[in-house]
């Protein structure tokens, strides 16, 4: 029986297209605003390091504040892309033993942080939101070396130092301090989303531009005709009004990771990262594990990835390993080896201020990330030798594309 079903395109989006149309939604632009000096919050931060607590009251700084601040100091540089902060957060957890045992002298030895150092001033501001936030734990930790101290023969101070070489006590509570972490992700996450609601007050035509891009990513090849659409968007907008042309085009718009509209919005890593990895409860911070706490309407009529896929187009996603889950999941669908679906990975053409050294760094950056991917994903097939030559079938058969736009 002859298949009559209409092929559709899937556009993928990333954080990159929410930044051409001028939204403020990077992590640099909301690190800017969170800490400006001006604010309240670069205040409390201050406090935090230094450990004057007393007067300060409930805060809405977060340990991964104290993280994220480290390691943008600790490199010099500013966090651009998104994946940057999923990073953070694996290191962050792949060193749980250190964070812990740095953080433990500035909760056993209570006082002043007088070197105010880069990681000093970590440490030091991560004990004082346990203490404000999560004194049950606290005490656990405390309960913990007084138990070592006691069975080793030897001063709690000993324990303490011991710790700051990552060697913690026996039955220390890692556990509580891994759903800490995760309840201050939660709150930090609260934090973007009323920075990102601030954005998108400020950006009158945010909308017309989205929708204006993202009619210009529906066009095919003959720039002609517009074929019906699927959108798996990485971000946490929803700028497209219903009723507008280039709607007309859409069959489903699908948040990856929740969205701003829903109040659901989630930061995590890839699960494929933590597997070598000992911290307990890490499996609570993958994306896919988080994303099945997002309640989503039942549908048994979804297509979403059931049509017959033409094209598959990517815009504004940096390609990196933390959603590299999904892009497998999604090749494997398409049959990207066997079948005729084609890639087409969409590159900005050259800004206005952009000098051509620069532009030509740019796509040479974006040219390799776009190889990397395919490479990692050409060792999942059962074929090594298909797995090896992926790229060259699928530039063979004319289904692989850099375009600008």
């Amino acid at each position: 029986m002859e298949d009559t079903r209409e092929p559709v395109q899937l556009i993928i989006l990333g954080n990159g297209f929410d930044l051409n149309v001028g939204l403020k939604s990077s992590y640099s632009h909301f690190f800017a605003w969170r800490y400006n000096q001006k604010g309240s919050i670069f205040y409390e931060v201050k406090q935090l390091q230094s450990g004057f607590i007393d007067n300060l009251g409930e805060t809405s700084v977060t340990i991964w504040d104290f993280l994220f601040l480290y390691k943008t100091q600790q490199r010099q540089q500013e966090f651009k892309r998104w994946v940057d902060i999923e990073e953070a957060i694996l290191h962050s957890l792949g060193n749980l033993n250190n964070l812990c045992g740095r953080t433990m002298e500035y909760l056993y030895f209570p006082g002043v942080n007088f070197d105010n150092n880069i990681e000093t001033n970590t440490y030091a501001g991560i004990a004082s939101i346990l203490k404000i936030r999560y004194e049950e734990t606290v005490t656990e930790i405390i309960r913990a070396i007084e138990r070592n101290a006691a069975k080793s023969f030897t001063s709690e101070k000993t324990i303490v130092v011991n710790s700051r070489r990552g060697i913690l006590p026996q039955d220390y509570p890692l556990s509580s301090v891994s759903r800490v972490l995760l309840k201050e992700l939660y709150l930090f996450e609260k934090a973007f989303s009323e920075y990102l609601e601030i954005a998108i007050q400020d950006h009158s035509d945010y909308e017309k531009k989205a929708e204006d891009l993202l009619y210009r990513l529906m066009y095919i090849d003959d720039k002609t005709s517009i074929m019906k659409t699927n959108v798996l968007s990485f971000n946490y907008t929803e700028p497209f009004r219903k009723g507008r042309f280039a709607l007309l085009f859409l069959l489903e718009y699908r948040h990856v990771h929740g969205s701003l509209n829903n109040n659901n919005i989630i930061f995590g890593i890839d699960g494929h990262k933590t597997d070598s990895l000992q911290t307990p409860g890490i499996l609570d911070f993958t994306k896919t594990f988080r994303t099945l706490s997002i309640e989503r309407k039942l549908s048994a009529n979804s297509t979403f990835l059931g049509h017959d896929i033409s094209h598959i187009k990517f815009f504004g996603h940096s390609l990196g390993d933390a959603d590299y889950s999904y892009f497998q999941a999604i090749f494997d669908r398409a049959d990207l080896y066997g079948g005729k679906t084609a890639l087409v990975f969409y590159l900005h053409e050259r800004w206005g201020d952009e000098s051509e050294t620069e532009y030509l760094s740019r796509k040479d950056r974006f040219q390799k990330r776009v190889t990397r991917l395919l490479s990692e994903y050409g060792k999942t097939l059962g074929n090594q030798d298909h797995g090896k030559n992926l790229m060259h079938k699928l530039i063979l058969e004319d289904r692989l594309y850099i375009r600008e736009i």
